[in-house]
């Protein structure tokens, strides 16, 4: 099992994305529509392009879109390392991954009420696990 935090726009977790130290394995892009992760130009919005029932296309959020990303990531550790077991391939995961550090605590609408504090370091914490997905990194190492 692996869990997955999701990540909006400007690369912070998401305002409807779980946490906890010891909960979170990684993170992946999962969109986000707050006011706290407004994209910058040209982006159309903080959401992910995704299929719809019916064949067509929609802009959606949630830990449902992070986790495909993981899913695609894990694949292609898996084609690197075809013999590598279960528990090896989540050691990798977490290897691939880019280290995201505990940024302030989260105000996500604004009202002066903190909604998220992430505990632990650059290396490992309560929102982003061992750091967001590479697909890169996964085919390198």
């Amino acid at each position: 099992v692996v869990t997955v935090s999701a990540t909006g726009a400007k690369g912070l977790k998401s305002s409807y994305s779980n946490y906890g130290k010891g909960v979170i394995d990684v993170a992946a892009p999962g969109g986000d529509s707050t006011v706290y992760q407004t994209p910058e130009p040209p982006a159309v919005n903080g959401l992910i392009l995704s299929t719809l029932p019916g064949g067509g296309f929609g802009y959606k959020a949630g830990t449902s879109m992070a986790s495909p990303h993981v899913a695609g990531v894990v694949a292609l550790i898996k084609s690197r390392h075809p013999y590598a077991s279960p528990a090896a391939v989540k050691v990798l995961l977490g290897l691939q991954a880019d280290a995201k550090a505990c940024g302030a605590p989260y105000d996500y609408n604004g009202d002066g009420v903190i909604d998220a504090v992430c505990e632990g370091g650059k290396s490992y914490n309560g929102f982003y696990g061992a750091g967001v997905v590479d697909a890169l990194d996964a085919v390198r190492w």
